[in-house]
């Protein structure tokens, strides 16, 4: 789990913009403006952006990632 940027920005059309950059969680999660608290899917600045993001991990995927199987057996 990662933050992704892409610059240049390709939009949907495939055209290149590179006084843009995208930026994405590469599992799919939302992300936090950590200056705003502003969420978003993926977040598209101007290049370059003094903006910064971080990933937001919904509590059951942190409770998974860290499990164990303690059960044991009599």
């Amino acid at each position: 789990m990662a933050l992704v940027y892409q610059h240049p920005y390709l939009d949907g059309k495939g055209v290149k913009h590179y006084d843009k950059v995208k930026t994405y969680s590469d599992s799919g999660h939302q992300i936090i403006q950590t200056n705003t608290g502003r969420v978003y899917d993926e977040a598209i600045d101007v290049y370059p952006s003094s903006n910064e993001y971080a990933e937001i991990i919904p509590a059951e995927s942190q409770e998974t990632e860290g499990a164990t199987d303690d059960a044991t057996v009599n």
